[in-house]
């Protein structure tokens, strides 16, 4: 087989599309965080306003893929007596 060329059969599967489209997972990625950033909103709201409606100040914190936590904190705690 010295010499001689050999041709290998691929189907249209075989090609990869991925290197041709790379923004387009970066794309569908931003629209998955889009989406739950506003799901997570929509389920803390309701928290959020009762704790705001005490006085209490509301904290956002990241989360994996868009979704977000809460941290609601009570200012009576934030004064420390002699300190």
């Amino acid at each position: 087989m010295t010499g001689a060329t050999r041709t290998r059969k691929t189907s249209g599967m075989s090609a990869s599309t991925a290197a041709a489209r790379p923004a387009r997972g970066r794309a569908s990625a931003h629209q998955v965080r889009v989406v739950l950033t506003a799901l997570s909103a929509r389920l803390h709201a309701p928290g959020d306003t009762r704790a705001r409606d005490m006085g209490w100040t509301v904290t956002v914190l990241p989360g994996p893929l868009g979704l977000t936590g809460r941290c609601y904190r009570d200012p009576r705690f934030s004064a420390r007596p002699g300190r």
